[in-house]
């Protein structure tokens, strides 16, 4: 069984035929925008990471390739900056994938590659003059300030050459060309900083549209990083970005039938609770907040310790599955409950406290809820039964807000009657089993 949860495919001809969480509306308004957009704009889809960003714009980039007229090449920043120089990087890119790319665009770009960047920095000058001007010297005599004022006039001819060469890219890509950067917030500062002033200034010409995949607050994070707390981060990317688009958060039921498709790819799909638990997951993830890549990560996180190889008996998946919950909510109370200080009742009555939501308003978690429950409640200790079998329980269960007394004799009529069929597991093996892939 893979951990690493499978990327989302796009299918050229049919860009939303795995599109799980209704993004086609979004993705679709969004390609008519930049259709119509005569260009250079600079667009920004914005989401948290695991927020299913990267698979937005990759329908993106293949709705827009549908239309006749329309250049797209993608650029992933955080894996392809191969040389720490966002505008050969991506020139690059758009060498290695487009036969329209022309000698003088990429020459330019070389060439440009060794401009200095947010002013006349002191390492810029000394690269850029190949060591003939002595930074610190700059402007102490004649020879010196006219090699700096050379270099300056180099470099603006070499922006004039780009954006012409850029221009021939467009017309020969039908009159629209567009460019989606993803992972920008994952680069070094620097360099996602530097990005931006590219995107914006070198890439300025009709025709051009540029979509950058950005997680805005970890973005922010980075420009106050480059220049001081103090900025204000926002500002100044209002200054680089024309139109901000925000993902737009998945309802209940697409994030229901996401961490179902994940589970699908482990081994649990082949056992006959998988449902209830990426029913569970898919409340976890929801309640707890959590993201896409988050729910695909608990789903084979779960698979990983609930059952490997797919060989576990359903107690075994449904206890290890409401172990895991229980010790993201609260990792101390957890480890009451596994040392035998905390009983089955606490524990369901913890995660009625901390997911509310899931287990007392959502009446379609039902089944689901009743698994869990009684998987906690079925858990045993060295040296004791489980909960649900002592002479306390109904009014315990009780207590705590489960149910009226009468539903928890019920429950425990029930369960006394099936004891043969039942096999139990351990608190403490599930937990070592836990404790041994955390």
């Amino acid at each position: 069984m893979p951990l690493r949860p499978p990327e989302l495919e796009v299918d050229d001809d049919d860009p939303f035929k795995n599109d799980l969480l209704g993004r086609k509306p979004r993705v679709e308004a969004l390609t008519r925008a930049i259709v119509a957009e005569e260009g250079p704009a600079v667009i920004s889809v914005n989401g948290g990471f695991g927020s299913g960003k990267s698979a937005f714009l990759r329908m993106l980039a293949a709705n827009l390739a549908l239309h006749e007229g329309v250049g797209v090449q993608e650029f992933n920043a955080w894996q392809q900056s191969h040389t720490d120089n966002p505008v050969i990087d991506v020139v690059s890119a758009l060498a290695a994938h487009s036969t329209n790319v022309t000698t003088d665009l990429i020459q330019a770009a070389f060439g440009l590659g060794k401009r200095i960047l947010r002013g006349l920095l002191v390492q810029g000058v000394k690269t850029a003059t190949a060591g003939v001007v002595d930074p610190e010297g700059v402007g102490t005599n004649d020879t010196d300030s006219t090699s700096v004022f050379q270099v300056w006039a180099d470099v603006e001819a070499q922006v004039t050459n780009f954006k012409e060469a850029l221009g021939k890219l467009v017309q020969a890509s039908g009159g629209k060309f567009v460019v989606i950067i993803d992972e920008l917030d994952r680069c070094h500062p620097d360099y996602a900083i530097d990005m931006l002033a590219e995107v914006r200034h070198l890439f300025a010409a009709p025709g051009v549209v540029i979509v950058l995949g950005v997680n805005r607050a970890e973005l922010e994070y980075r420009v106050k990083e480059v220049f001081g707390p103090q900025t204000d981060a926002a500002v100044f990317l209002r200054r680089y970005i024309d139109l901000p688009i925000h993902l737009g958060v998945p309802s209940a039921g697409q994030l229901s039938l996401f961490t179902n498709t994940a589970i699908n790819h482990t081994e649990l799909r082949r056992q006959s609770l998988s449902s209830v638990v990426a029913e569970s997951l898919a409340h976890l993830v929801a309640e707890s907040f959590a993201s896409l890549r988050d729910a695909q990560q608990m789903a084979h996180f779960v698979a990983t310790v609930a059952d490997p190889a797919g060989e576990r008996h359903e107690a075994w998946q449904l206890a290890a599955l409401a172990m895991l919950m229980l010790r993201s909510i609260d990792q101390a109370f957890y480890e009451e409950f596994v040392a035998g200080i905390q009983d089955g009742v606490a524990a369901v009555g913890k995660l009625s406290e901390s997911l509310s939501m899931m287990w007392i308003q959502d009446l379609e978690f039902g089944d689901a809820r009743i698994y869990l429950q009684r998987s906690l409640l079925e858990l045993g200790h060295p040296g004791s039964v489980p909960t649900i079998a002592r002479e306390d329980f109904a009014v315990r269960y009780a207590a705590v807000g489960l149910g009226d007394h009468e539903t928890a004799e019920r429950i425990q009529t029930q369960w006394l009657e099936n004891i043969q069929a039942h096999r139990f597991c351990s608190a403490s093996e599930v937990a070592e089993q836990i404790e041994a892939m955390v």
